[in-house]
């Protein structure tokens, strides 16, 4: 669909930005800049939809991949627009409380705070070291949730999560609330819980096309990728600002979970890209029920 079928104001009628369809922000070829520091200027929704539809394109949508914050922004918007309800409360009842993530979502209360890494300490706009609310300042002035930046979750709960992918949008469920033998499972749960169909997780989570290493809203490995050597053409993963990342391969049936905190006290730090490589390498080389070779991509 194009984007202007959910949202109005995306476009004026007629312009190339309006024939921007939501395929292209999934894959990140819609046109649009990496990002833009609105939050010198506004805060809140309604501010942030006058700023992206102001918004001019840098390049002709379809004939580039460029990252970009503003179309994950604008995704949220469209789910809210087709759910009827806030992004937030979308997730939560569509796959977090399915799941049993219970730790997970935006806009943590002060009493977890114990529990969460501060990051920056920022010099420029908050004055502070950030600590227990999103780091990226875009987020923060939409109010701590965006499609972008902002949700807090552990380790537990996107182990939930990625067993789910890799069970092609599946998880079972399992009555103890500890799991059996060491299964990720849905606590409590007597029956396994469908969050999307097999079709659905296998196209958005296969390469689109040779043209970009890109699938629907997730990366696939290529060159020198953040997910190692050994990783295969069948993985898929994301990374975030903070450190975060999460890489998923169905052939070598692993996932790895990486929860860093590289921006504190200063985002200058690069350390954790050759990290973030030696653990998937380590990750896939502990695999001893298999055969683990280097990726030829």
């Amino acid at each position: 669909d194009p984007v202007p079928k959910h949202l109005p104001w995306w476009a004026e009628q007629g312009s190339s930005k309006a024939k921007v369809t939501i395929g292209q922000l999934l894959l990140h070829r819609a046109g649009l800049p990496p990002f833009r520091r609105f939050y010198h200027e506004m805060e809140g929704e309604a501010a942030y939809k006058d700023a992206i539809s102001a918004l001019e394109l840098d390049y002709e949508p379809g004939s580039a991949t460029v990252y970009s914050d503003i179309g994950l922004m604008a995704l949220a918007f469209v789910v809210e627009e087709l759910s009827g309800r806030p992004f937030e409360d979308f997730l939560r009842q569509n796959i977090w409380d399915k799941l049993g993530m219970n730790d997970t979502g935006f806009n943590p209360s002060e009493d977890l705070r114990g529990r969460i890494a501060p990051t920056e300490i920022d010099t420029v706009f908050r004055h502070v070291q950030v600590h227990g609310e999103v780091h990226d300042e875009n987020a923060y002035a939409l109010g701590g949730v965006a499609g972008h930046a902002g949700l807090f979750s552990t380790i537990s709960d996107l182990s939930l999560f990625g067993q789910m992918l890799l069970n092609g949008g599946l998880l079972h469920g399992c009555l103890s609330v500890d799991g059996t033998d060491g299964e990720i499972c849905v606590p409590g749960m007597d029956e396994s819980v469908r969050i999307v169909s097999e079709r659905s997780a296998d196209l958005f989570t296969r390469r689109f096309d040779d043209s970009a290493s890109r699938a629907l809203g997730w990366d696939t490995p290529s060159g020198r990728s953040s997910a190692g050597n050994y990783f295969t053409s069948e993985a898929f993963g994301h990374t975030g600002y903070t450190g975060t990342s999460i890489w998923l391969d169905p052939e070598l049936d692993l996932f790895v979970v990486l929860l860093t905190n590289r921006v504190n006290p200063t985002r200058d730090n690069q350390k954790h890209v050759a990290l973030r490589r030696s653990v998937h390498d380590l990750a896939a080389l502990a695999i001893q029920d298999g055969t683990v070779v280097k990726r030829s991509n």
